[in-house]
């Protein structure tokens, strides 16, 4: 059985569920740089028509 604790007056402002931006990081190098080629096939693509 569950049991929960209400707070009547308790405001939370600017919650965030990850506890820091440098804990979770940024996209691997492998992702730019498969994006990168992605957006080169494309515009080569565009340029040949």
């Amino acid at each position: 059985m569950s049991q929960y604790l209400l707070i009547p007056r308790l405001e939370v402002k600017n919650a965030n569920a990850q506890p820091a931006w440098w804990i979770i990081g940024p996209p691997p190098m492998t992702a730019y740089a498969g994006f990168a080629q992605a957006l080169a096939l494309s515009i080569c693509e565009n340029n040949d028509g």
